[in-house]
């Protein structure tokens, strides 16, 4: 590969787009601000670095005069997309690959501008984190619009989870399922209800000679305050209108408190499901921590293999957790690293979680706690550090832990180095998976 490449702006992507660039062979010159030098990781001598004072979209022309392709992956997009315009105006030979999260208006960009690829690291990656909680020894993953292909070694075939076992957390399939404690004020008042009606249906029939059938009916009417006018107690003595008045008293206070815990209940249940703090009951499910842009792609491709998810994410204001509710997926509004939201989560009874938030040390003890809750437990991590990575995996059994930025590096390189626009043949893990 003699390809002059620019890689414009700094992201960990872009860094580890730089690093496989230059181990290809190819001449790369690699354009950040100043203030970004002091976070640049170790990068291959053969990395040209081109500091400058702040990039402004307005003087990459100049940046990639001397290129043949250029490759815009900083996070900030409407930075890409502004440079990617400007690249396209002022070089229109010049091959640009452009990093998006929306794929929508990649694919509109890519038809009006013949020279541009957009790719998204997420949508890369998450096809990856997704087979990895379900099969082992995961050599290549991607997906299209309604499957997630996987490689095991051989050749790609459509993942679906209903032939993978769901559950391995050593339970029966009926302990997988606890049935929720019955609230005792309810239960009280539904049994001096029930013990009421049937103390005065006993009453009526004995006491005037009713016939047991109209005496119940009379007491669901009277204690109902329902009152047709078909029976009256006018002609009977006073005993009689006695313990009538103190049906229906009771009646009437025992079905106010009655509706006031129903609605309760019910108002509790809809607060509970809003704000993320009701507790999952599912079984052979996988947890997602984190719904950040990697999360929001792992959980579209796990639904792509039929498989049940449930999403914790500490954000509730977070950019994906109105598309998440949307699709009807569970969510953990709490920190993923406490015992009380793993267990809000399910995670005693799930198949797999997969700890994709952008935080390692987040991540790894997520996992650890998930572990101690069901030694069992499939475990697929985000690890930016290949090194940190393996020894993760080698230390603490993790099934697997991968780098985002390092799968969708050589994806990005390839369509730099090439005319095509088409994605690349899936690459080889970056990172180990057990």
């Amino acid at each position: 590969m003699n390809s002059k490449i620019i890689i414009i702006g700094f992201s960990n992507p872009a860094c580890r787009i730089a690093a496989h660039l230059a181990e290809t062979g190819a001449k790369v010159s690699f354009a950040i601000d100043e203030s970004n030098l002091n976070s640049l990781p170790p990068m291959p001598h053969s990395v040209f670095l081109l500091p400058c004072v702040s990039i402004r979209p307005e003087t990459t022309g100049e940046l990639a005069s001397a290129s043949d392709a250029a490759i815009i992956a900083t996070d900030n997009e409407q930075f890409n997309i502004h440079v990617a315009l400007h690249l396209a105006a002022v070089r229109p030979g010049l091959r640009i690959v452009l990093r998006l999260f929306n794929l929508a208006l990649g694919r509109e960009m890519e038809g009006r501008l013949p020279n541009v690829s957009v790719m998204s690291v997420s949508d890369i990656a998450a096809p990856y984190f997704a087979a990895a909680s379900l099969v082992d020894n995961v050599k290549s993953a991607r997906r299209d619009d309604k499957r997630l292909l996987v490689s095991t070694g051989g050749s790609e075939e459509p993942l679906d989870c209903a032939g993978i076992p769901a559950c391995d957390c050593g339970c029966s399939d009926v302990s997988c399922f606890r049935m929720p404690e019955m609230d005792r004020m309810l239960v009280l008042v539904l049994f001096s209800i029930a013990s009421i009606v049937s103390i005065a249906t006993m009453f009526f029939s004995l006491r005037h000679n009713i016939r047991l059938g109209d005496a119940l009916y009379f007491v669901v009417t009277t204690i109902t305050t329902t009152g047709y006018g078909d029976f009256s107690l006018r002609e009977y003595p006073f005993s009689t209108k006695l313990a009538g008045m103190a049906l229906m008293l009771s009646g009437a206070a025992l079905f106010a408190i009655l509706f006031a815990i129903i609605t309760d209940k019910l108002f509790r249940f809809r607060i509970e499901l809003m704000m993320g703090r009701r507790q999952v009951k599912k079984h052979g499910h996988i947890v997602v921590c984190g719904a950040g842009d990697v999360g929001i792609r792992v959980v579209e491709s796990l639904l792509l293999a039929g498989v049940e998810v449930v999403v914790v994410e500490q954000n509730q204001e977070g950019r994906f957790m109105q598309r998440l509710r949307d699709m009807g997926i569970p969510l953990i509004i709490a920190d993923a690293t406490l015992e009380d939201s793993l267990s809000k989560a399910g995670v005693r009874n799930a198949r797999s979680i997969i700890c994709a938030t952008d935080n390692d040390m987040r991540n790894l003890e997520t996992a650890l706690n998930a572990r101690a809750m069901n030694p069992s437990l499939r475990i697929v991590l985000r690890i930016y550090d290949r090194e940190f990575a393996e020894r993760i995996e080698a230390s603490f059994g993790i099934n697997a832990a991968f780098s985002s930025s390092a799968i969708a590096a050589p994806v990005f390189a390839e369509a730099a180095a090439t005319t095509s626009q088409s994605l690349p043949l899936p690459v080889p893990l970056p990172c180990s998976s057990a």
